[in-house]
């Protein structure tokens, strides 16, 4: 993987969530920036990751979002690694009563292969690639 454009973080004109919707302030990537940044020039605010993903595409200026996101998109450029302090926790939940039924199962066992089959692009350790599994191109 090539490595990251570097710059200086604080330097960056950004695009920051509120803190409120799709973007709680219980998410790990809003806590770092926020605790991180707290002075930083914002270009546009946002209560959705997506709106964040669209405002980079378009370059409004840099944002904080899930690698797997940002990996497969060829229009953006990592400028710094994968941040520790800004990584989030994965659960595929249903609802006890439902979780033994034969299409739930399925899914779920599904699902668990499938993430774990793009593990590395979940975390950030590989670019380019399908969320299939598929091989680097």
């Amino acid at each position: 993987m090539p490595a990251p454009h570097t710059c200086k973080v604080e330097q960056q004109t950004w695009l920051s969530s509120t803190g409120s919707g799709l973007m709680t302030a219980y998410c790990t990537a809003d806590q770092w920036f926020r605790r991180t940044l707290p002075n930083a020039k914002s270009a546009l605010t946002t209560n959705s990751v997506l709106g964040l993903l669209l405002g980079c595409e378009t370059d409004l200026g840099a944002t904080v979002i899930p690698c797997f996101m940002a990996d497969t998109n060829h229009k953006l450029q990592r400028i710094v690694p994968p941040i520790d302090d800004a990584a989030s926790i994965l659960w595929l939940l249903t609802h006890e009563d439902l979780r033994h039924t034969a299409r739930v199962r399925a899914f779920m066992d599904f699902m668990a292969n499938a993430l774990k089959a793009d593990i590395d692009l979940l975390e950030g350790r590989v670019r380019n690639l399908a969320l299939t599994g598929a091989q680097k191109t």
